[in-house]
């Protein structure tokens, strides 16, 4: 699987565009229990069939893990659906939708609990990279079989020191084992510390080496004391001029093609700067201008696609600009 990798990590280099991590993790319907999908994927289906230009990594979330029911905590509503493990039928529909358009990447999450294995152990992590691998394909509401494939895996709650290197050394070399069969097609691995890996003892290379990007800041807009459900405590709002080598940056800048930056809540707060479109313009300009691997920006919450101005569609007007923009001043 190291090929891979380096192929992907050459092809960004050479294109020097940023991508989109899409972190779609709600429900893909609104809970009437037929072939509607919600407004959310909805809009991030629509908007990856529309922008071409951009390549989206999708990471899909059942249950904080390869659930098979799309209502873990309400057996009346997987009750209704007649099938043995809940409504993954509404999944099996929607997945499918996005697994046939060309420039979507489907990762598969897992949390990893920061290398506490007390909290999460390796035998767990490893039982959800097993069952996400072996996603193949399985019915939908339309009795077609739908592709579910996972392309690739994103493990939160990253461990940020030295300590844990062998432990997620074997978790990826797990992955890239259960995840090689010759038809899968692409093929990623993310790591999602939300913020740097130290440096010392060559952990941040070791742990950049192993995979396809590591999300090295996820935060909010908003400032603290505002409505920062996904930021909770001490943390700096978001500005892209703030990133520096070892500030949400990576300490070696020649990794920063394999950098992910997420920010949350991008709407006007007390005390806080416009959230408007001319904002996330220059955001999305000088993100790409860093030469990152990808980013992402929502008005709501994690889960949340359709609140303006940050909705996806219009994130990704923004980014395909950005990049745009970037591209023709360096060749001017």
């Amino acid at each position: 699987m190291k090929s891979l990798f380096a192929l992907q990590f050459l092809a960004t280099t050479a294109l020097a565009r940023t991508e989109v991590m899409l972190p779609l993790y709600s429900s893909p319907i609104d809970g009437n229990l037929n072939l509607a999908t919600s407004l959310d994927w909805q809009a991030a289906i629509d908007t990856i069939n529309f922008h071409r230009d951009l390549h989206f990594y999708v990471i899909i979330n059942p249950a904080n893990g390869p659930s098979k029911t799309s209502y873990p905590d309400d057996p009346t509503i997987g009750a209704k659906c007649n099938i043995e493990h809940g409504c993954n039928k509404d999944w099996t529909y929607n997945i499918a939708k996005i697994n046939a358009l060309e420039n979507a990447q489907t990762l598969g999450y897992i949390y990893t609990r920061y290398g506490d294995t007390s909290r999460r152990s390796i035998d767990d992590i490893e039982t959800d990279i097993a069952e996400y691998a072996n996603w193949t394909t399985a019915p939908t509401w339309d009795n077609l079989n739908g592709n579910i494939t996972m392309h690739g895996l994103f493990f939160d709650e990253t461990a940020t020191e030295p300590e844990h290197l062998a432990e997620y050394r074997d978790l990826v070399n797990f992955a890239n084992q259960s995840f090689a069969t010759p038809d899968r097609g692409l093929y990623s691995v993310v790591l999602n510390p939300g913020t740097n890996l130290s440096p010392m003892n060559n952990y941040e290379t070791d742990m950049f080496s192993l995979v396809t990007a590591v999300v090295t800041r996820e935060t909010c807009w908003v400032p603290v004391g505002s409505d920062s459900v996904d930021c909770p405590g001490n943390y700096t709002p978001f500005d892209y001029a703030s990133l520096s080598s070892g500030n949400g940056l990576p300490s070696n800048p020649a990794l920063n093609p394999q950098a992910v930056v997420i920010v949350h809540q991008f709407h006007d707060a007390t005390g806080g700067r416009p959230a408007t479109n001319e904002t996330l313009l220059e955001q999305l300009r000088g993100i790409v201008g860093l030469g990152l691997h990808s980013t992402y920006f929502t008005s709501g919450s994690w889960q949340n696609q359709t609140v303006p101005p940050a909705d996806v569609g219009n994130f990704a007007d923004l980014l395909s600009r950005a990049n745009n923009d970037t591209a023709t001043a360096g060749r001017l």
